[in-house]
C-alpha cells in the first residue's frame, strides 16, 4: 500500500486487501464457493454473478446459518458457467456438504 494512502487510514483498519484488475473482473463473473468450518464443509453453491450471490443476506445457506470468524469461505473463480456447474455437482456429491440439499 502506497505510504500516503497508510497515512490517511485510522489503526483500527488493520485488515486490508487489494484487488488487480483482473482479479476485481474475476469475482463478476461465473464463481464455484465452498463454506467451511475446520475441515467440514457446510455449503458449496455456485454463481453466475460471482460475489455478489455470496454477500446477498437473501442467500439461503449464507444468509440465514452464522458465519463464525474461523470460517473459510473458498472462492474458485475465471470459470465458463458450465465448468461452474459441473464443479459445483462434483464438490456436492464428493463432501455432502451439511447445509446443501441433494
Amino acid at each position: 500500500m502506497h505510504s500516503i494512502i497508510k497515512s490517511f487510514i485510522p489503526l483500527e483498519f488493520k485488515h486490508t486487501h487489494a484487488l488487480s484488475g483482473t482479479e476485481f473482473k474475476a469475482y463478476k463473473g461465473p464463481m464455484v464457493y465452498v463454506w467451511k468450518r475446520g475441515d467440514e464443509w457446510l455449503y458449496v453453491g455456485m454463481s453466475t454473478r460471482g460475489i455478489y450471490r455470496i454477500m446477498n443476506i437473501r442467500h439461503g445457506a449464507l444468509g440465514e446459518n452464522i458465519v463464525y470468524d474461523d470460517d473459510e469461505i473458498l472462492m474458485m473463480y475465471n470459470l465458463t458457467i458450465n465448468q461452474a456447474r459441473r464443479l459445483e455437482f462434483k464438490l456436492i456429491r464428493e463432501y455432502k456438504p451439511k447445509y446443501n440439499r441433494i
